[in-house]
């Protein structure tokens, strides 16, 4: 369970969760900007500036982690076709060599 709020309080929780949930699919100049945005913003107090830099860091974690998911995947498919393709190679090869006998 987690933390229990006003409903008034809640609502706002919410709203700040999705918008970082909803700057996940940013791209990351973008989210290192607000960071930079964040950091650089005088009007706001240390606690506020190290609470919206530490919650837009994690937003550009999770970027960062979406696309390595990407590449990761994309690599294994790409590991397997190469070792389908050897497995050909070498049926292939197999083959020639008995047919020249």
């Amino acid at each position: 369970m987690g933390l229990q709020y006003s409903e008034e309080t809640q609502r706002q929780v919410d709203a700040k969760i999705e918008e970082e949930v909803v700057a996940t699919t940013k791209e990351r100049r973008e989210i290192l900007r607000s960071i930079h945005q964040v950091v650089y913003n005088p009007d706001m107090s240390d606690t506020g500036r190290i609470t919206k830099v530490i919650a837009r860091f994690a937003t550009l974690l999770v970027s960062l982690s979406i696309q390595a998911d990407r590449i990761q995947r994309l690599l294994i498919w790409l590991t397997v076709a190469i070792a389908a393709l050897t497995l050909v190679l070498v049926a292939l090869t197999i083959v020639m060599l008995c047919k020249m006998h």
